[in-house]
């Protein structure tokens, strides 16, 4: 079994779309400090997103606002910091040093791809340690992601990703893709997972990948008590304890618990993520669950007309919300007589 394994977790980046990324610099110190504690070899501190509520969220306008979150920073915990390809003209990403994150983790979706992997190298050339995160891998041919690995293989990330964004992967799915990138990934790059939970496969997965006979360093990400967008994600407390029993590693789960006891807890009491049938929906028409949200907020609220309305969302557009379509989908299928 491989042993070289860790977690980022994911909580306060991911878990941001659940309450608008609204962690105060207390509340996010805390919790990244009790992850570092616990042993958490990666700790995501946010995402690079315009935002007019500078220290009050982990929506970073630029790298100057992170700094009060670093002060704990040490050599045994690498913070990551994520930047959506889309979005990256908005910002000006200084040199790696003390007073930033050590890695930037860069997501894209396949039409961006070459360029991202051209960007990616800027990255690099700034000192960052790299992650690509291949959004939405299960819509890749098999033959368009061994052309995507090969030219990542020129770049030399520290790591690629299969990122399950639209959480339709199950095990012999994630089987697959390991297979497919995992015989042509460069030896010295790092394969990660990133796992939503759609349809309740995170953990599953999660272990299937964990699992899988390799020599490569794996990565897997994961979000106290699983907050995500949507349906959430693995739980890392869950692939902790799963990792301590199994693969001989030395997670403190008390201090993982403790972040649900001082942090997570009350906003799981105001905003709910998990599992439901919307997501589910979502996830079997392989679009993003955020289309569910914002459909369930303009009155679409039976399974049938979700479902109904989804079918009318182009394939070019089902990677990411985009309301006009949205708009545009449900006005076509309030058309359809055989509705």
């Amino acid at each position: 079994m491989n042993k070289n394994i860790s977690i980022l977790d994911c909580t306060l980046r991911d878990g941001g779309y659940v309450n608008n990324w609204e962690f105060d610099n207390r509340t996010a110190s805390g919790i990244i400090e009790e992850l570092q504690d616990a042993g958490i070899e990666f700790v995501e501190v946010g995402i690079l997103g315009l935002t007019k509520k500078a220290e009050e969220q982990v929506k970073f306008n630029n790298f100057s606002e992170i700094l009060p979150l670093l002060k704990k920073k040490n050599n045994k915990c690498v913070y990551t910091l994520m930047l959506t390809y889309s979005e990256k003209d908005s910002f000006q990403i200084p040199g790696c040093g003390e007073d930033t994150v050590q890695c930037i983790r860069l997501a894209f979706f396949k039409p961006e791809w070459k360029d991202a992997l051209k960007y990616a190298e800027g990255l690099k050339q700034k000192g960052y340690i790299v992650f690509l995160q291949a959004m939405a891998t299960s819509v890749y041919s098999d033959e368009e992601l061994e052309a995507l690995v090969k030219e990542v293989n020129d770049v030399e990330p520290y790591a690629f990703y299969i990122v399950d964004s639209f959480g339709v992967l199950y095990n012999r799915d994630v089987l697959h893709l390991m297979k497919v990138v995992d015989d042509i990934l460069a030896p010295g790059i790092a394969f990660g997972f990133h796992a939503h939970n759609n349809i309740q496969m995170a953990f599953s997965n999660s272990q299937v990948f964990a699992e899988y006979e390799t020599d490569r360093h794996l990565i897997i990400d994961a979000g106290i008590y699983g907050m995500g967008r949507g349906a959430g994600n693995l739980a890392t407390e869950l692939i902790a304890q799963y990792l301590n029993k199994n693969f001989g590693k030395q997670y403190d789960i008390g201090k993982i618990l403790n972040v649900f006891d001082a942090y997570i807890r009350r906003i799981f009491e105001t905003y709910y993520w998990g599992y439901s049938m919307e997501y589910f929906t979502t996830s079997s028409k392989n679009t993003n669950s955020a289309y569910g949200w914002y459909l369930n907020k303009k009155g679409v609220s039976r399974l049938k007309d979700l479902s109904g309305v989804l079918d009318y969302i182009p394939d070019d557009f089902r990677y990411t919300l985009i309301t006009k379509v949205a708009d545009e989908a449900m006005e076509k299928y309030g058309q359809d007589d055989n509705r």
